[in-house]
């Protein structure tokens, strides 16, 4: 679809699927990769712009929603893939303590992320995505390494 084009024109790669998901190393890692999407959004105005239409378009019919959410569900689904990933090989190499609830961890960064991206996209808030993505994942980070040290 035209959705999915512009998402892999922008980030220039050919295709993005579940499939291919990667789990990085450390949280280190992980980190330099939502760096990367924010510095993509931040610097470049057209995939910006066409982000905020994606994700704030209020007047599309419930079918068009459907179609378009179907659409991109790969894309939006990567981050909790990418990072749930992640984090189950950071646990299972001793870095995550093996109490740590790994799914609800998951979705605390993703909605750090998407939170972050909804409020840069928005200007709901004047922000350095970039920036706020470095301290919330050092503030998480942080969090992280006391209490596998404890």
């Amino acid at each position: 679809s035209l959705i999915k084009y512009m998402v892999y024109k922008t980030r220039d790669v050919s295709s993005c699927s579940l499939d291919d998901v990667i789990s990085f190393s450390s949280l280190e890692e992980l980190k330099q990769d939502f760096v990367k999407e924010a510095l993509l959004l931040e610097n470049n105005e057209a995939y910006r712009k066409f982000l905020f239409f994606v994700l704030f378009q209020m007047e599309w019919t419930e079918l068009t929603l459907q179609e378009v959410t179907n659409a991109i569900s790969d894309i939006k689904d990567l981050p909790f893939k990418k990072t749930k990933g992640t984090l189950l090989l950071c646990q299972k190499n001793g870095k995550i303590s093996k109490d740590m609830d790994i799914d609800s961890l998951s979705m605390i960064f993703l909605c750090m992320w998407k939170g972050a991206v909804s409020s840069y996209i928005s200007g709901e808030h004047d922000i350095e995505l970039s920036e706020v993505i470095i301290k919330s994942f050092d503030l998480i980070i942080n969090g992280l390494n006391k209490e596998v040290t404890q």
